[in-house]
């Protein structure tokens, strides 16, 4: 069920249902302020999101011998590079510019991707993982629902260097009037 409600409040739920086993030996770095920002969508698909998106770069990290970092944000949009800020073609979004938008990362030191594979990621059935460890679903579903709230994923990766996931909202917090 769609309501508004502020993102950070998803935060450290979702690391507690991830559970301490899973971020064994994973160092992580959690930032973000509640009240900030106020996003309609249906929080517990977006929490599904947020956990798929958090166990895809634990995976990614399994074989780093340097230390497993794991990045989890919550910022302004405006706080993007320009170039890292792009409304794919074709979307019908909720808001033109980078302050309408607040930004959900997701970023880990893991194996990183190429280009071929970063253009299929958001496919349906579409796995980097072996036969029965993924369903190829886990991103696809990602993309589509936050594609419904009006936001997107962006991705920036390459091999060697690890992921880092954008998911993009409309901030839908209001103004406070002067009286």
């Amino acid at each position: 069920m769609e309501t508004d409600f502020d993102p950070a409040k998803l935060f450290k739920g979702t690391l507690d249902l991830i559970g301490p086993k899973k971020l064994s030996g994973v160092e992580v770095d959690c930032v973000y302020a509640e009240n900030n920002f106020m996003i309609h969508c249906d929080q517990l698909q977006l929490q599904q999101v947020l956990i798929n998106m958090i166990i895809n770069a634990i995976y990614a990290m399994e074989r780093n011998e340097a230390g497993k970092k794991l990045g989890f944000y919550l910022i302004s949009a405006a706080q993007v590079p320009d170039d890292l800020f792009v409304i794919p073609a074709g979307l019908n979004v909720r808001g033109k510019a980078k302050g309408d938008f607040c930004c959900i990362v997701v970023k880990d030191n893991g194996s990183g991707m190429d280009q071929e594979t970063q253009a299929k990621i958001f496919e349906p059935f579409f796995t980097t993982k072996p036969q029965g460890e993924g369903s190829g679903m886990g991103l696809s579903m990602a993309y589509g629902i936050v594609t419904n709230c009006g936001g997107w994923i962006a991705v920036e990766s390459s091999p060697g260097k690890g992921s880092t996931f954008r998911l993009f909202l409309p901030d839908i917090k209001k103004p406070k009037q002067n009286s």
